[in-house]
């Protein structure tokens, strides 16, 4: 790691050693590189930004939500259908034995 890192909050940029990090990422300040990219995104410190991260948790929960469920109805589906095919091949399984059993011969019976 660098001995200085540049964090940003809001358009202030600022020059700091990297073992001072932690404490600004919990003032609210990101942690940027040379092309202005966020590598460790701040703690939001104010009510607006906490407003607005809040927002966007609760759409992405909601969001997961009706994914997971779609996913279970999903699987619901295929364990239907994989039964179907057992069903069915349990059927034909039967049929193949049933032909393939030895028929009981009659001779060597003495008739009545």
């Amino acid at each position: 790691m660098a001995d200085t890192v540049t964090v940003r909050r809001g358009g202030s940029y600022l020059t700091i050693p990297a073992g001072a990090i932690d404490r600004y990422i919990a003032k609210g300040y990101d942690v940027v590189d040379e092309n202005d990219n966020i590598i460790q995104s701040g703690v939001p410190n104010d009510v607006n930004a906490l407003k607005i991260a809040y927002n966007q948790h609760e759409s992405e929960i909601e969001s997961l939500k009706a994914e997971n469920a779609k996913l279970k109805q999903e699987i619901s589906e295929l364990k239907n259908q994989a039964q179907k095919v057992i069903k069915s091949v349990e059927k034909v399984v039967e049929v193949e034995n049933a032909s393939t059993a030895p028929t009981k011969s009659r001779r060597g019976r003495k008739s009545e």
